[in-house]
């Protein structure tokens, strides 16, 4: 009598094993491999001028010079009297202001204005001189705003 032969099955547990020591390896191959790189730095070079290529640059044309054009406006202490301070210029004339805010705004539309407005100064004020500076071609009004401390 024949005794039948078993076949068992090869099951391996641990088949991760391997890919997990390879993986390893690959990780200190390149620990090592870049350990020893130095960093690439800019070296000058003189290269000749035979056989290079030469192309003429083209300047850009600069921005004309802006000038930051700061109008305060304010109430006079005793009479309270309607002021404009132009960059360290006073006027009480608004007719006066609008000419020179169109002067200004014919040599370059795009200066910026900053309105800083004191807190007396009425809204319809403040308004008649935005509306002046957005009649005059200005392109960029804008408001100063107090820093206001935190309260703790």
């Amino acid at each position: 009598m024949r005794v039948p032969q078993v076949h068992r099955k090869n099951t391996d547990d641990n088949s991760m094993v391997p890919m997990i020591d390879v993986t390893f390896n690959l990780l200190v191959f390149f620990v090592v491999a870049g350990a020893g790189v130095s960093a690439e730095k800019l070296l000058s070079a003189n290269l000749p001028a035979e056989g290079a290529i030469q192309t003429e640059v083209v300047v850009p044309q600069s921005e004309p010079w802006l000038v930051r054009v700061f109008l305060k406006l304010s109430l006079a202490p005793g009479s309270g009297e309607f002021t404009v301070d132009m960059n360290g210029t006073s006027y009480t004339d608004i007719e006066l202001l609008k000419e020179q805010l169109k002067t200004l705004a014919e040599v370059d539309a795009k200066n910026p204005i900053v309105l800083d407005v004191a807190r007396e100064v009425p809204v319809g004020r403040m308004v008649e001189i935005y509306d002046t500076c957005k009649a005059a071609g200005f392109t960029s009004i804008s408001f100063a705003a107090k820093d206001v401390p935190a309260t703790q």
